[in-house]
């Protein structure tokens, strides 16, 4: 789900390597956080990439609302000079996403 979010994000894959500024073994991914990017992924991948235990995981529903209303907030603040970026995102989405759609079954011919 992590890198599958990363995508979607950066529109790229995700490298993970190990944080070097904290030097205490925990994970980070390697992409450059801009002005533009929102400091909740972040935090967001900061704690999906650093999961101690199966008894402690991140609360799902819990981070779905804050990306859910970061969303919402960011949908609001896309100007008309945004919608090519935004088209151009929805293309490669689609494209992304139309990989993984089975293909139907060639027809059967008596």
């Amino acid at each position: 789900m992590v890198y599958s979010i990363h995508v979607l994000v950066f529109l790229s894959y995700m490298t993970v390597c190990e944080d070097e500024q904290r030097q205490d073994g925990t994970m980070t991914t390697k992409a450059k956080f801009t002005k533009r990017t929102h400091d909740i992924w972040k935090e967001f991948f900061y704690e999906f990439l650093n999961i101690p235990d199966c008894q402690h995981l991140p609360d799902l529903n819990a981070w779905a609302d804050r990306l859910e209303l970061l969303l919402f907030e960011e949908a609001k603040r896309i100007k008309s000079k945004d919608t090519e970026y935004t088209n151009m995102f929805r293309m490669k989405l689609d494209t992304h996403l139309n990989q993984f759609q089975p293909t139907p079954p060639a027809a059967q011919t008596n």
